[in-house]
């Protein structure tokens, strides 16, 4: 009787694993690229270098496109204007385009903004972008929900085509 146990248990045990296997797989693994990364992969590098790149905008892309990303928030911050809000939003990217770790180093790059400098910095993946709206984005939106949010495409300091570095939401709340 014990060894019928044991088979049904070791049964239960692999099914349960192709389950859980199936679903991971469906679902785009672990790590699913957020919309960052995406978006951050159609960028280019137009230097021979596979650490810290300084990448532009590829060609098709205008001043006055919209580009909107659906992601993962991973802390944010907010403070009060005279008009509304201003939340800073702290996003992930999880892509291996730009990174060099066989050499010793991880992800850093920059991505052409309206910032005072041209440069939205990404550091080992981790970069923030502030989003202005109406209402307190916190009040809709917590650590780990997905927001879509909107820039404008403009030409930086650097006269560089760029986002803008003031997103917005796609819809008020």
């Amino acid at each position: 009787m014990d060894k019928k146990i044991l088979i049904t248990m070791v049964a239960l045990v692999v099914v349960a694993v192709m389950v859980f296997a199936v679903a991971l797989i469906a679902s785009g693994g672990m790590a699913a690229a957020g919309g960052f990364t995406k978006l951050f992969n159609k960028l280019v590098n137009e230097d021979d270098v596979a650490y810290n790149q300084w990448l532009k905008l590829p060609d098709g892309w205008d001043e006055g496109d919209v580009k909107k990303v659906s992601d993962t928030i991973v802390d944010m911050t907010f403070h009060e204007l005279d008009y509304g809000y201003s939340t800073t939003i702290w996003f992930v990217y999880h892509g291996d385009k730009y990174n060099d770790p066989a050499n010793g180093r991880g992800t850093v790059f920059h991505v052409p903004d309206s910032s005072p400098d041209g440069w939205l910095y990404v550091d080992h993946g981790r970069f923030s972008v502030e989003v202005r709206s109406v209402a307190n984005i916190s009040d809709k939106y917590d650590v780990g929900d997905t927001i879509t949010i909107q820039s404008t495409l403009t030409t930086n300091v650097n006269v560089d085509l760029a986002f803008d570095d003031e997103w917005h939401l796609t819809s008020e709340i």
